[in-house]
């Protein structure tokens, strides 16, 4: 069987496997979980889950709520056993509740989105919503600064049932969402090819004054240096210069008859 991590990040359904990796090896441990500015627990021994912890909550409350975490962090602490055993009911009883609730929460999570949204009730939101009085407290937990997830861990509705009510708002555009807008990243390469692109096609107004040193710079480096171009000393050197003809002396005059 493949080795139980000892710590990592928590996606959706790492809960649930480590549990049931936890159950198969039969040892007394407890997972340890942080999420948000929360922490739980889940104890573990001789193959059955004995007690857990989530914030406030304890118990199967508290074992689900833990089950459904999709981000956050975990870390195995071996051989240490709960001090009080919670559960009643069987492990494998815990286990089909757990995955029957999940099966529901991953619907609304599905049509809802992510649960770090982050949304604010604007005036008269309650109103509009029709919300009975006992659940305005509820719905001005939507501040735009907290998410969905805190809302619903620091509600005191189930959190199944909080979490299909903040489906049904969303759905009824109750609420506003604060959208996160990501700064820019500055094209460094880009912004240095567009001004090169730019100066070559503006050459006739700003002439470069050094262009001429440049392309002498260049040529240097392609060829080495010379003074004339390389075609023409090589038909030079094949070609033999010819010696120029001395002039013809002149033929001496007759002297004239005395």
């Amino acid at each position: 069987m493949p080795e139980i991590p000892e710590a990592g990040a928590l996606t959706r359904g790492r809960v649930e496997s480590l549990v049931r990796r936890s159950l198969r090896s039969g040892e007394s441990l407890s997972l340890q979980l942080a999420y948000g500015e929360d922490e739980g627990e889940i104890f573990i021994a001789d193959g059955k889950i004995t007690a857990a912890k989530a914030g406030q909550l304890e118990g199967e409350q508290a074992l689900t709520r833990l089950w459904s975490l999709e981000s956050g962090s975990f870390a195995m602490k071996r051989g240490q056993v709960a001090k009080t055993v919670m559960f009643e009911q069987s492990t494998a009883k815990l286990l089909l509740a757990a995955d029957r609730h999940q099966a529901r929460w991953d619907r609304y999570v599905d049509r809802m989105g992510d649960l770090n949204r982050v949304f604010f009730a604007p005036q008269g939101a309650a109103e509009a919503s029709g919300l009975p009085a006992p659940l305005r407290p509820f719905l001005d937990r939507f501040d735009g600064e907290t998410s969905v997830a805190e809302v619903i861990y620091g509600s005191d509705l189930d959190d199944l049932m909080a979490l299909r009510l903040v489906s049904k708002l969303v759905e009824q555009d109750v609420l506003d969402e604060i959208v996160q807008k990501e700064e820019a990243v500055r094209d460094v390469g880009a912004e240095k090819a567009a001004a090169e692109a730019w100066l070559d096609g503006h050459s006739g107004v700003f002439e470069n004054p050094f262009a001429k040193s440049e392309q002498e710079e260049a040529v240097s480096d392609a060829f080495g240096e010379f003074t004339d171009p390389p075609e023409k000393a090589r038909v030079e050197e094949s070609v033999p210069r010819l010696e120029p003809k001395p002039e013809p002396k002149p033929e001496p005059q007759p002297e004239p008859e005395p």
